[in-house]
């Protein structure tokens, strides 16, 4: 073991930056596989992954092109009608902004959204407590 620090000592600022070069290369494909695994398993539990899209909105005009993974409300709703295939629509709506009060008491989530009752039925997002048949159903009801 000596040996070898003996000799990394002689090409000192050369076997640094060959080792930090290494582990910053290192540390770079590590990054690039975890994005790569995200990006390929995102949401893989789902029963119907393969049947699940999300449409987006391309929007251009003369100077500008732009690109939503939005899309307004009046051309959402047409889909069905343009597009037979289309089993089912789910819409989500951020409520990030938004207070929400059960009895007295308010609160303002990190994450929420408003979504269509048949959520469950093509999303298979686990339920801690509760039956996913009946979850949504009623006006004014939330999932937690």
């Amino acid at each position: 073991m000596m040996h070898l620090w003996r000799k990394f000592k002689r090409n000192a600022l050369l076997n640094a930056l060959t080792l930090g070069g290494n582990g910053l290369a290192f540390g770079a494909i590590l990054l690039l596989f975890s994005y790569l695994y995200q990006e390929y398993r995102f949401e893989d539990f789902h029963a119907l992954r393969d049947r699940i899209y999300r449409p987006t909105y391309v929007a251009s005009g003369s100077n500008f092109t732009t690109h939503w993974a939005r899309i307004p409300v009046n051309y959402i709703n047409q889909l069905p009608e343009e597009i037979p295939e289309i089993k089912a629509l789910i819409r989500f709506q951020n409520q990030e902004q938004k207070y929400f009060r059960i009895g007295e008491q308010r609160f303002k989530p990190d994450h929420a959204f408003v979504t269509d009752a048949n959520v469950f039925d093509v999303f298979t997002f686990p339920l801690i407590a509760g039956d996913k048949s009946e979850a949504l159903k009623q006006p004014h009801t939330m999932v937690v």
